[in-house]
Formats: structure tokens, C-alpha cells, sequence
């Protein structure tokens, strides 16, 4: 006998049938669909008979997906293992994806309990079970971020305490903060971890003031393991709660204890901050994390789409590559769209579904080129900000993506060396013809630039 995940008992024979309808599959499928519906999903034999086979899957997407479009494969294929006139009926049953939720739930009640940093009355923040440091899409925007949070889950050192994560909006700030808690609490599972965010931790010491529990949360933060905050930027506006914080922030580090936390910006660019906590969060580590290559966009991408169970054209991979920006939240936004469209028309994603999710997110024109959309991807590409493009900065990546913007609006708009001059810091019609020679000789010239106008072209529809 075999235990599932789920916790059926499926007899052995039941497993060596199973086995053999898969082997048929893996003949009548394509190969690609065969490989994400079938081999990756962990399906198993519940039941057999003559007029029923019970089907194990892992969630709910899963099982919509192959009940609507390989029920009749599944049939054919069990009949001819089964030696049957007529194929039986398939029925599918959520099995692992429930025993992984409970799992996951049980522990995620486990760290809740050790992560709660509110009052009683609260319930605090939770964290996050997707944000691992296993999950994280690592690249050379963030590859020393995502090596420093490992180095304090795995070795703790003072060196590394603490740590400042900073950077803009949706680039993983606060999934590599949420990954530092999930690492710690399964290193040291007695450890005491407390994550939340800035305004959690002024809210509780507002609260606490109110109650007259001032001991009560001091007890609270100052004899944990490890606390994480996310967002201390907003402590600057707030003088008593960052007073309380420095307090609370010497009580740890005086103990060896881990501190670690994220901001949009470095701290010393966050006047606001005060120079005595300034002084604190420069003390150990600050990382910054960057806007994503294309290289790392499309492997976000592809492991958002996986997770949902999709498995991408290299064209569409390519495509939400180029057209994203370095803001996960965006990247999720488009392939949740994605896989809705898949459900919904019963087919794999194709160019023109990835098209229409495109442009519901806003990420597509309906319309001609704008020198707006190809700032934006040009920012994307090149991992400079439009305003540094458009200022004149003289660093080489910003003079390049510079020269490619320009180009582009030359080859796709219909504005003339003036108006794209003046879109780009007032700059005179022969800026422009200059900046139009000169990128046409990198591409013959730099590889790199070559292939980042050519998927910016392709991205543009050019």
C-alpha cells in the first residue's frame, strides 16, 4: 500500500496502472503539455474500476485545467491499460494542494504565533509563506542582497547587524525582509521573531502609551531574536516612536540581537530619519536592490507563470520581459491576467492572450508609439531611471539608454529632431541627430546594445 499526500491509501497495482496510462500520455501529448500537466504536478491514482478513475491533483486550477481539456486523453489512455471497451469515467479529487495548505497553514499558525507584535487585542501582520529566500529570483540587481539575507539566516555576525535593505517600490525589499523571519524561524525554531511594518510598530506604541502598557511592549520588542521592520523611512515624521525605536534598536544590537530592516531610499538620503538613527542603520549592512535586466524580469516571469501552473511561449516570455518593469507586483498582475484569459478560453497562453493581458494592465498601446512608452521600457532595459535619462547624466549606461531612446522615437514616432529635443531636457535638433548616429554605430559595434534595441523594437511593435 502507498500513502498519498493527501493521506489515501492507493493499492500498489493502483500505481503501476497510473504509471502506464502516463507513459500513454507521454506518446499522445505534446511534449511541452505533457510536462507541465502531467510529469510536474505530483497526479496520483486514488481509486480504480471498470467505470471510475479517481484522479489525485494538487489545486483547483489543476484539476479545471485537465477535466476541461484531458478528461477524454485520460479515458482513452486508462481503457487501453485497463484493457476496457469503453473508456471510464475520470473524476479528480484536490488532494496534495489541501494536505500542503494544512501543512502550511499549521505552520504558518506556528510562526504567526511567534511573529505577533501587536497587543492582545491584535492580530498583527502574518507572514507570508511564498516570501523564502528559495523563492526569491535572484540576479545582478540584487544578488548581494539576496547573499547578505542568506548569510543572516545561515552564519550571524555583527558584520551583519543590521541589516538595511533599500530601494524603490515592488523590487523585493520586503520579500527578502519577510525571508530573513521564514530562515531564522526554521534555523531556530524557539527563536522569538518579530516582523511588521512601521506603522504597526508606531501604532502598537501608541497604543501602548493609551493603556498605560508601556513595560508590557517594551518587554515585548526588546527580548526578541530578531526584529524586522519594514518601511522605517516613516519613522522620521514620528519623533517619539523613533526615539522609542533607537531605545529598542540599542537594547537588540547590545545583545547580539538581529535587526534588520527596509526603506525606499539609503538612509542617509532620508534626512528626515535624524542623524542618530542614520548613524545605526549605516552601522552594519545596507544593500541596495536595483531594477531588474530583462534577463531576470523573464525569469520572474517564467517562475510566477509555473507557480500557477502555466508554462509560457518563449514569445510571450520574452514579451511581458520587455514590457514589465522591475515592479513584482506588476509581473504577478500580468500573469494572474494571464492565466484568468487561459481558464477562461480553455487554451494555453498564446501571443494575443498575452497581448490582451498586456493591455488591460495598461502596458500596451492601442494607438502609435509614444516617447512616454519608450522612456519607460527604455528605462526597463537599461536599469536607469527616465529622469536620469532625460537630465543629461553622463554615466555611460545613462548616456546609452539615452542614445536608444532617441533612436527609437526617430524610428517609431513621427516627431520631428526638435520635438524629441525638447521631450529629452530641451536639448537642440542636432543633440538628437548625434544621438541617432551614435547609437546606430554602438549596435554595429556592442552586442549588448545591439540585442537591448532589438527586443526594445520588437517590444514596440517596430
Amino acid at each position: 500500500m502507498v500513502h498519498s499526500p493527501g493521506g489515501y491509501v492507493v493499492p500498489e497495482v493502483g500505481v503501476a496502472k497510473w504509471a502506464n496510462v502516463l507513459e500513454h500520455l507521454a506518446k499522445s501529448l505534446p511534449q511541452s503539455s505533457f510536462e507541465v500537466w502531467f510529469r510536474n504536478q505530483g497526479i496520483s491514482a486514488l481509486s480504480w474500476d471498470e467505470r471510475r478513475l479517481e484522479l489525485g491533483v494538487p489545486n483547483r486550477f489543476v484539476k479545471e485545467w485537465l477535466r476541461t481539456h484531458y478528461s477524454r486523453e485520460i479515458g482513452r489512455a486508462a481503457a487501453e491499460v485497463m484493457g476496457l471497451e469503453s473508456p471510464p469515467d475520470i473524476e479528480f479529487t484536490i488532494t496534495g494542494a489541501q494536505y500542503a495548505k494544512r501543512r502550511s497553514e499549521e505552520s504558518a499558525t506556528l510562526v504567526a504565533e511567534a511573529v505577533a507584535v501587536a497587543p492582545a487585542c491584535d492580530r498583527g501582520i502574518r507572514l507570508n509563506p511564498d516570501l523564502t529566500l528559495e523563492n526569491f529570483v535572484a540576479g545582478p540587481c540584487n544578488r548581494m542582497a539576496h547573499a547578505a539575507c542568506r548569510t543572516v539566516v545561515e552564519s550571524p555576525s555583527p558584520v551583519y547587524n543590521p541589516v538595511c535593505i533599500y530601494g524603490a517600490s515592488g523590487l523585493g525589499k520586503t520579500h527578502l525582509l519577510q525571508a530573513i523571519c521564514h530562515g531564522l524561524h526554521s534555523s531556530r525554531p524557539g527563536a522569538r521573531i518579530l516582523y511588521l511594518s512601521c506603522e504597526e510598530f508606531t501604532n502598537s506604541y501608541i497604543r501602548a502609551i493609551q493603556a498605560k502598557r508601556l513595560d508590557e511592549f517594551r518587554a515585548r520588542f526588546r527580548n526578541c531574536d530578531c526584529l524586522a521592520v519594514d518601511d522605517v523611512q516613516f519613522l522620521g515624521t514620528r519623533e517619539k516612536t523613533c526615539e522609542e525605536f533607537l531605545h529598542t534598536f540599542d537594547t537588540l544590537r547590545n545583545a547580539n540581537r538581529q535587526v534588520a530592516v527596509t526603506c525606499d531610499a539609503h538612509p542617509r538620503e532620508i534626512g528626515s530619519l535624524g542623524e542618530k538613527l542614520i548613524t545605526r542603520l549605516v552601522s552594519g549592512l545596507v544593500v541596495r536592490l536595483d531594477p531588474p535586466g530583462v534577463e531576470t524580469r523573464r525569469a520572474l516571469v517564467e517562475q510566477k507563470a509555473l507557480r500557477r501552473g502555466l508554462s509560457l511561449p518563449e514569445d510571450v516570455l520574452d514579451s511581458i520581459a520587455a514590457r514589465v518593469g522591475g515592479n513584482v507586483r506588476e509581473v504577478e498582475g500580468v500573469v494572474a491576467k494571464l492565466a484568468a484569459l487561459s481558464m477562461a478560453e480553455g487554451r494555453a497562453p498564446d501571443m494575443a492572450m498575452c497581448r490582451e493581458a498586456m493591455r488591460d494592465m495598461g502596458l500596451v498601446r492601442d494607438g502609435a508609439v509614444s516617447q512616454e512608452e519608450i522612456l519607460r521600457l527604455v528605462e526597463s532595459e537599461f536599469g536607469v531611471s527616465g529622469a536620469e535619462i532625460r537630465s543629461g547624466g553622463r554615466r555611460p549606461r545613462a548616456a546609452a539608454a539615452r542614445h536608444a531612446a532617441m533612436y527609437l522615437a526617430r524610428r517609431l514616432t513621427g516627431f520631428s529632431l526638435a520635438e524629441i529635443g525638447d521631450f529629452y531636457g530641451g536639448r537642440d535638433h542636432s543633440t538628437v541627430h548625434h544621438a541617432e548616429r551614435r547609437a546606430a554605430e554602438l549596435m554595429r559595434k556592442n552586442p549588448e546594445f545591439k540585442a537591448a534595441v532589438e527586443r526594445l523594437l520588437k517590444a514596440l511593435g517596430g
